[in-house]
């Protein structure tokens, strides 16, 4: 970030729009920076660089399977249950990166975690489910 008044610094995008407005050719989004010497107000306008590369190594999960409540962010997990049977479990997750098809999940998933990507509006923690298509994740 360069705020004008030569201070410079490193911070996280939050969310940024998937296209530019077509008239100015502009992005809106929302980052963070820290600011320990209240050089940045509200409403600074800033310029940025936006450092973008292929993440290997990182647990990713379809969009379809995130359930964001505005406070945190979660998704069902299929796993047995304590009798062996299989489960829905609702996980509280950290995201980072998105795509329009993809959120990168930073903590509360591992890899190889199978997630449910459509339904979960109707069920619930615990609920028995069964798999009926899908890819190992």
């Amino acid at each position: 970030i360069d705020s004008g008044n030569g201070g410079s610094g490193e911070g996280f995008i939050g969310r940024f729009d998937l296209a530019a407005d077509p008239e100015t050719h502009l992005l809106s989004g929302e980052a963070t920076f820290p600011n320990p010497d209240g050089s940045l107000i509200p409403g600074l306008l800033v310029s940025f660089r936006v450092l973008t590369g292929d993440r290997r190594g990182v647990v990713k999960i379809p969009v379809g399977a995130l359930i964001d409540s505005g406070e945190w962010s979660s998704a069902y997990v299929v796993e047995k249950g304590p009798d062996g049977k299989t489960i829905a479990s609702l996980k509280k997750i950290e995201t980072g990166l998105r795509t329009a098809d993809e959120v990168e999940v930073v903590s509360g998933l591992a890899e190889g975690d199978q997630v449910v990507r459509f339904g979960q509006s109707k069920i619930k923690d615990g609920d028995l489910v069964k798999v009926i298509g899908g890819e190992e994740g």
